[in-house]
């Protein structure tokens, strides 16, 4: 056991005196005035300073990794770890895809680093035969120009809403690609990025939709069952979601909602090639989410039609004015 916030000597003595009796070794003791008290970024910042390398981030890693080095025993780690015995599973790896320049270019919310997104939804995309291009939305200007869909995870945070509205340049780009029906994924914080605008400022107005930032967050986990097929899942799929949200979007769910839950009002938006709403999902719980994706940005968009993946009602997207 490693003792962690620890505020004194006598404290510490304490812990090991009553961990001996019970035959627990302690590999380190962390004490509570050695940790910082300021300059680790916010949680409402969530992994943005750790994609885009902030000072603040930076130094804070730093001085965790020293505090660690001098407060705990970590040759002593190491060699536990290395004693594990080794595991009895075969490694995954992605099946063979398609030559470079065969397959889909789909692009991803986040930066060379990190994704605002599960890794694994990355993974499972290229596995799936797509080629994954990043766009950041807090920086990029513009969409990769071979793009055929575009997906939004939910590790974008609410607290960088005044960026995404600066950004007009892409805000005008991700409108113009909604209109031609090409898949649109968008989770928690996308959502609000494709409203018409969100708590006064302007966003891309892909949906007819005005968010604002209410007084309580929405945290917790959705058993939900999908209302209308978008380009990813298939009407009445079932999946475990999870929501942390403090915007409000009105109205709450178009005439075709994303999702339905029991004890709740149908939630989010499918149309055109969209699929936007505040539930988020991790990818590897199922996998065929990416298959279903990649097979509907190989489709042809625009006209109204469903694409390669056959899914949702015939209705075109219009640009929200």
């Amino acid at each position: 056991m490693i003792l962690n916030r620890v505020a004194s000597d006598r404290h510490e003595d304490l812990l090991r005196e009553s961990l001996d009796e019970i035959g627990v070794p302690v590999l380190g003791a962390i004490r509570q005035r050695e940790l910082p008290r300021s300059g680790l970024p916010a949680r409402a910042e969530g992994v943005v300073p750790v994609v885009h390398h902030s000072v603040a981030a930076t130094r804070a890693v730093r001085h965790l990794g020293e505090v660690v080095a001098g407060a705990v025993d970590l040759d002593r780690i190491l060699a536990l770890a290395r004693s594990a015995p080794r595991l009895v599973a075969e490694v995954w790896s992605p099946p063979g895809v398609p030559a470079p320049g065969m397959r889909p270019v789909i692009a991803v919310a986040g930066s060379a680093r990190c994704a605002y997104g599960y890794a694994e939804a990355a993974e499972l995309l290229t596995a799936a035969g797509a080629e994954v291009a990043m766009v950041d939305p807090l920086r990029d200007e513009t969409l990769p120009g071979d793009a055929t869909a575009l997906v939004v995870g939910g590790a974008l945070p609410e607290a960088y809403l005044d960026e995404l509205a600066a950004n007009v340049a892409l805000a005008a780009r991700v409108r113009e690609f909604a209109l031609t029906g090409r898949p649109v994924v968008a989770e928690g914080t996308g959502l609000a990025w494709l409203a018409r605008e969100f708590d006064g400022r302007p966003m891309c107005g892909v949906l007819d939709v005005v968010g604002r930032t209410g007084e309580h967050p929405v945290v917790g986990y959705r058993e939900a069952t999908v209302g209308t097929a978008g380009p990813h899942l298939s009407l009445g799929a079932e999946v475990v979601g999870y929501k942390q949200h403090r915007g409000l979007v009105t109205p709450r769910a178009g005439q075709r909602p994303a999702w339905s839950w029991p004890g709740g009002q149908p939630e989010g938006f499918v149309r055109g090639g969209v699929h936007a709403s505040y539930l988020c999902l991790h990818w590897a719980g199922r996998p065929d989410i990416a298959a279903r994706l990649v097979t509907a940005s190989a489709g042809e968009y625009g006209d109204g039609a469903r694409g390669a993946a056959g899914y949702g009602e015939e209705n075109t997207l219009r640009l929200v004015s």
